[in-house]
């Protein structure tokens, strides 16, 4: 049966309107409050900084390698970049105009789903309320952009469901977008397999013909611009990097029972499992459910879920779940109040959506560190304090990329500093990411690390591994020890130079980074001659067991 479209608009949809703009601005508010920024999210800047100044899309000049998975995020984030303004607030400011888009773009997709003016803005508050999607709204990485395109997809499969539309204007629209979200990300291959399958699924049902003339112009329409843009991209991809997937896929895959878990405990803290379990249970008892608008959500969900159990999920936070995030609002609102369920069921499944988004705050992360990740909350910490860092590095050497710098949070320092900089997880280095030593494998991104040999086969100059700051009021430690150099983190470090030094480079407000003096370079050199920079010699043996 033919089912309703959208209601006519009346005089009262202008005090609709600014009742969305109101909340919409809420949850942005909210989303500001609570910005944060992810280290991940400067290498995209690091990337786009090159660009904009004439270096080509590389991390660092001269030295061609894909460290990035977000190649139009990366375009976009050049933009502000080029005309003067700051990486962070710019890419946080970028994330927030997206997260305010998928709002509206959920709400809209409501209309058209329930058919009310009611369950649109409980949508909107479901989603403005889940912490995951207010966090990720300003972590400068491309997640909140995904999560529009996402969104934006599946507006416009269920706009087209309601109309059963054939014109040519629907796989039109779909094939913009979702060449815009493979560019994105090439892991929205699997919305472009969706929103295709659904596509054209639905047209067979309305009676044409799989071989038809009309059939095959629109697979052509779906296809074409989607095959051009996203195969001219690959093919460039492969010229300028000398391979069509990121380097980050050699460091970032780990084991699919850790991703069961991950995935497990998202589901879990927002008590989120019965919801896909009941829409199938009403898949099974109504089969003309398979017609209905919501298949293409629980199918995507599905997949998505499954993709980030074999790739071992992640470990900012449920970042990963960000995209599918507004499609489990509409799928569980639906569940609650279009299943024919009474008023009193109906609402009781909408509290559980609501509880467990205030469930999640207080015991998602301790699920989450079960399986030794960062929650977002100590995530939010180190990345200012690692700015400071590549300011002051950049500053005191003049920021001469001659100078080589290994770290292992590649993105702040490598910004700020301009200095060639060893990535030690080897995102964006390929021979750490094939051959580097094994070290977090249950984490994706620190699978590897860089060894000594590689350090001084590539003449690296300070070793900072992951940054420890001397802070103020700690005692000055004035003796490190040759073995398991605490700077580094790692326990297999044994300095076979005799020239390696410790040093000690001053930071603002009285703090100072230690790193590993490795290889002579004479700008440092000439910074420990003034003073301006501390020197320590390393001691041979371990020291009181501290290190």
């Amino acid at each position: 049966m033919h089912e309703p479209t959208m209601p006519i608009t009346d005089g009262r949809e202008t005090w609709t309107t600014f009742a969305l703009l109101l909340l919409v601005g809420a949850v942005a508010a909210l989303s500001w409050h609570l910005r944060f920024v992810v280290d991940d999210a400067l290498i995209s800047a690091r990337y786009a900084w090159n660009l904009v100044h004439g270096h080509g899309l590389v991390y660092n000049i001269g030295e061609r390698v894909e460290g990035y998975t977000n190649f139009l995020w990366v375009l976009l984030s050049a933009v502000p970049i080029a005309l003067g303004f700051d990486a962070i607030t710019s890419m946080q400011l970028m994330g927030i105009a997206c997260l305010c888009a998928t709002l509206v773009t959920n709400y809209a997709a409501a209309r058209w789903i329930f058919n009310s003016k009611i369950l649109p803005f409980v949508a909107v508050v479901a989603l403005g309320t889940n912490l995951t999607f207010l966090k990720f709204g300003t972590s400068g990485l491309e997640t909140q952009f995904q999560t529009f395109l996402f969104m934006l997809t599946m507006y416009f499969l269920v706009r087209q469901g309601r109309e059963r539309s054939i014109s040519y204007r629907y796989p039109l629209a779909l094939s913009g977008i979702l060449t815009l979200a493979l560019l994105t990300r090439m892991d929205s291959g699997l919305l472009a397999v969706v929103a295709g399958t659904t596509l054209f699924f639905r047209y067979w049902r309305y009676g044409i013909s799989l071989v038809s003339a009309r059939m095959l112009r629109l697979v052509g329409v779906f296809l074409v611009p989607v095959v051009v843009v996203v195969g001219s991209w690959l093919v460039w991809k492969y010229a300028y990097y000398g391979d069509i997937f990121p380097n980050t896929v050699h460091t970032k895959i780990t084991d699919t029972f850790r991703g069961l878990f991950y995935a497990t405990s998202f589901y879990a803290t927002y008590w989120l499992i019965p919801f896909p379990l009941l829409f199938l249970m009403e898949l099974f008892r109504k089969k003309g459910c398979i017609e209905g608008l919501m298949l293409p959500f629980f199918v995507m969900c599905c997949l998505w879920t499954a993709y980030i159990v074999i790739v071992g999920g992640g470990w900012m936070g449920y970042r990963f779940f960000t995209p599918i995030l507004p499609l489990l609002m509409l799928l569980s609102l639906w569940v609650a109040f279009k299943t024919g369920l009474s008023r009193i069921k109906s609402l009781m499944l909408a509290a559980v959506i609501f509880a467990g988004a205030l469930f999640h705050p207080l015991y998602g992360d301790a699920f989450f560190n079960q399986i030794g990740n960062f929650s977002i909350n100590r995530l939010a910490k180190g990345p200012f304090m690692w700015r400071d860092a590549g300011m002051a590095l950049g500053s005191a050497l003049e920021y001469d990329p001659d100078v080589t710098v290994a770290c292992t949070p590649a993105g702040m320092i490598a910004y700020y500093s301009r200095l060639t900089v060893i990535d030690m997880h080897g995102l964006c280095d390929p021979w750490v990411a094939k051959h580097g030593r094994p070290f977090l494998p249950d984490t994706p991104g620190h699978t590897k690390i860089a060894d000594l040999a590689y350090l001084q086969k590539r003449k690296t100059h300070l070793v900072i591994g992951f940054p420890w700051i001397e802070k103020p009021g700690e005692t000055p430690r004035t003796k490190f020890s040759r073995i398991n150099f605490r700077v580094t983190n790692l326990n297999y470090w044994e300095i076979d130079p005799p020239h390696a030094t410790a040093v000690k480079i001053p930071l603002k407000e009285g703090k100072k980074l230690v790193a590993l003096y490795l290889e002579p370079h004479p700008r440092i050199d000439e910074l420990i001659k003034k003073g301006i920079w501390e020197e320590f010699p390393l001691q041979s043996h371990y020291l009181d067991g501290t290190f």
